[in-house]
């Protein structure tokens, strides 16, 4: 099952990830290709929201929203009992489970900085808005500590 986890830029070179909640797409039966493409990408946001978060607690960060794609036991679906995106609590999750690391590009930075210092909701949903405008790129796993090097360099 893929799980998506919301890091921040310090994480990504951890030997343990983080124990915190993930996002999954449970696809109803009969879902075609296409909507279950569409339902993983809501789950990567709502991933990449909470990395916005950790971001605004967490100062010192590369401002760069990183959503981490985990493929984890089978076993977590038999607990959820609703379908569509739905979040995880708490997985654990192992540097071996890394399918692939979703990470904003350097021109994204002025729009991450702007929803992370805004003050009131309506600054917030417009920055955030504006950066959604900005697609996640994505690297392989084997690429994590090049990546928080870069990142922390």
């Amino acid at each position: 099952m893929r799980v998506y986890l919301p890091l921040i830029s310090t994480e990504l070179s951890l030997d343990v990830l983080p124990r915190r909640r993930c996002w999954t797409a449970r696809p109803p039966l009969g879902l075609n290709g296409e909507e279950r493409e569409l339902l993983e990408d809501d789950a990567q946001t709502e991933a990449a929201l909470d990395s916005l978060i950790l971001l605004r607690e967490n100062q010192g960060n590369a401002l760069r929203r990183i959503v981490v794609a985990l493929d984890v036991d089978d076993s977590w679906a038999a607990n959820l009992s609703s379908e569509g995106v739905i979040a995880i609590p708490d997985v654990d999750c192992t540097h071996g489970k890394i399918a692939a690391i979703l990470i904003d590009g350097e021109e994204s930075e002025p729009a991450v900085r702007a929803v992370i210092e805004a003050e009131e909701q309506e600054q917030a949903d417009e920055a955030i808005a504006a950066l959604w405008d900005e697609s996640l790129e994505w690297y392989d796993a084997e690429e994590r500590l090049v990546l928080a090097g870069k990142l922390h360099g």
